[in-house]
């Protein structure tokens, strides 16, 4: 009767007495039982450091902690070999810095969501405590440095979710003050681009895209219902789940990058340089790191200087898919091109 859904969204079992700590644990033996041949990872809780995920009290690390250690056991009980993960509505926070020395000790991976308008960059309200230029992949080193100091080294770091709308509802906390309908389908296409690359450049173990299909009916959480969510899918479903520019993007970014190995990065004064290894074939992939809101001010051709890319193969744009044979001056953008090599004919424009 204190819940403000019937399937008690963001209301935490462990503050509902006796009762409901036990047909939490019913549930999760079930669940894990079932499932425990097919589903191989199970990650704890949504967001437990945020107020919306977490009722009836405020987010309590050593809380948080009570209940992975209770929920992991559980499941590794009922599906021995299974991996389990804890998770934060961030990527690095006060909340943190307080739950990972409590929950190192069961936990497998630790997932991070990484929500923000440049995804290279942290959110504006994280900050470095030590006043550093605070960067993805510099919170992403300080997450894994809190688990090697609390003896867990091995444990993986995920992105477990993250997404950037192509329309916002109005006042969203993302942009905050923005105009109803705001944001384009363009956008989202070059964040899920830059998102995958910058998580790679990062060492996660795993990267994720929120989400397959817009929602299109109301949104409840802990304490709240959206009439309108924000349309964060790769397919809209208000015309019929058709595919935006993000699948589009997706659809190039698997067939060109998702199976090779990550070696190296570099900055070539604004531009990032990431070099990929797939088989015995080298890909360079690079892109100016801009505010997508900018609408690409970054120049449109990239005079080489240094032999950034070599001068044999083809230049793929990740964003549309089209294959160019390879130009004296480089195309440059707020979105990824890659170099690869070929030996064969290709489609090019």
């Amino acid at each position: 009767g204190r819940c403000y859904t019937p399937a008690a969204v963001g209301c935490m079992p462990l503050y509902y007495g006796p009762e409901c700590q036990a047909a939490w644990e019913r549930f999760v033996a079930k669940l894990a039982r079932r499932y425990g041949d097919r589903v191989r990872r199970w990650e704890v809780w949504n967001e437990p450091d945020i107020d919306c995920f977490w009722q009836p009290r405020t987010p309590s690390a050593a809380d948080y902690a009570r209940l992975v250690e209770l929920t992991a056991g559980i499941i590794r009980r009922e599906a021995p070999g299974a991996k389990v993960g804890g998770v934060c509505s961030t990527v690095f926070n006060d909340w943190t810095c307080a739950a990972v020395p409590l929950v190192a000790k069961d936990v497998d991976f630790w997932s991070v969501h990484a929500y923000g308008i440049v995804p290279e960059m942290a959110r504006g309200e994280q900050r470095d405590p030590k006043g550093r230029t605070w960067d993805f992949a510099g919170q992403i080193a300080a997450v894994r440095a809190l688990f090697a100091a609390a003896g867990r080294p091995d444990v993986e770091i995920w992105q477990g979710e993250a997404g950037f709308p192509s329309w916002f509802k109005a006042d969203h906390w993302l942009m905050d003050g923005n105009r109803e309908g705001y944001g384009c389908e363009e956008w989202q296409a070059k964040w899920l681009l830059r998102r995958y690359l910058t998580d790679r450049r990062a060492g996660c173990a795993s990267t994720s895209f929120y989400a397959c299909a817009d929602i299109c009916r109301s949104y409840s959480m802990a304490t709240t219902t959206q009439a309108h969510p924000a349309e964060h899918g790769l397919l809209d479903s208000r015309r019929g789940y058709a595919r935006k520019a993000s699948h589009r993007a997706m659809s190039v970014y698997n067939a060109t990058l998702a199976e090779a190995r990550f070696v190296s990065s570099a900055r070539i004064g604004s531009v990032i340089v990431d070099t990929y290894a797939r088989g015995g074939e080298e890909l360079i992939a690079y892109y100016r790191p801009d505010d997508l809101r900018l609408g690409n001010r970054a120049p449109h051709a990239w005079k080489e200087g240094d032999r950034v890319v070599p001068r044999d193969g083809v230049i793929v744009d990740l964003l549309s898919g089209r294959v160019y044979r390879r130009p004296d001056v480089l195309p440059l953008s707020d979105h990824p091109y890659l170099w690869r090599r070929t030996a064969g004919k290709e489609n090019c424009k």
